[in-house]
């Protein structure tokens, strides 16, 4: 055997440590040394390949249409192309850059499935009015009644000052004529040089004579609450 005595804890650890450094004793009598690994170095060279530029995908030709907003509601802008009408929703960027679709307006939209579209650009406007908020209007038709209720003159005053400043011509409609002719102001708007119309919804007076100052042209229909707007437009569609 390699040793051949018991050795204790105190010179058994100087006996392994000159076993670990390579001197080994008892019945070796000569030095063995410890050969050292000299690490071997490899270097392979990988051949780099050449990175071919990867094709984009394909896109297919999508055809951008044009058309007026005819109505906004929650969020939804339905366009008229003149072919079709598409129920449309804006996108963000109008959103960021604080802009929003107004009736009136001439835009680009993407069709999708579904009579469904999206607005991609807003065209260059022609005027812009915040209330009612509209956009591209050639006239603005002010009704206005001498009945219940009575219009304030100041009210037409007003948007007809804000139409002539936005280049749009104002239609002064003088309405309920059956209730109550309205002849002062009829007079006094017709001095001043504005065309002004004596109509009825309910007997159909001047509704031919509005017809024929609304027709091929983008005309917006104002006035104070109940002096019968929706009358007079149901009387113009029928």
């Amino acid at each position: 055997p390699l040793f051949s005595r018991v050795m204790n804890r105190e010179t058994a650890y100087p006996f392994i440590q000159k076993l670990l450094s390579g001197y080994p004793t008892g019945r070796l009598s000569r030095r063995i040394p410890v050969q050292e690994k000299t690490p071997i170095h490899r270097t392979t060279q990988i051949p780099q390949q050449e990175e071919k530029p990867v094709p984009a995908p394909a896109r297919g030709k999508i055809q951008m249409l044009e058309g007026t907003i005819l109505k906004a509601l929650s969020g939804f802008y339905y366009v008229d192309t003149g072919e079709q009408v598409f129920t449309c929703k804006a996108r963000g960027k109008f959103r960021r850059e604080k802009v929003s679709p107004l009736v009136g307006d001439r835009v680009q939209i993407m069709p999708l499935e579904n009579g469904n579209g999206m607005v991609e650009e807003i065209l260059p406007r022609k005027n812009r009015f915040v209330r009612p908020p509209l956009a591209n209007i050639d006239q603005m038709v002010i009704l206005a009644s001498a009945a219940i209720p009575v219009t304030v003159p100041f009210l037409i005053d007003r948007i007809a000052a804000v139409a002539e400043a936005n280049r749009c011509e104002p239609v002064i409609c003088i309405n309920k004529t059956d209730l109550n002719r309205g002849q002062d102001l009829y007079s006094v708007y017709r001095k001043a040089g504005f065309q002004t119309i004596c109509t009825s919804a309910r007997t159909g007076e001047g509704i031919e004579e509005l017809r024929c100052a609304v027709s091929g042209k983008i005309n917006a229909f104002t006035g104070n609450s109940g002096v019968g707007k929706s009358s007079i437009l149901n009387a113009l569609d029928g």
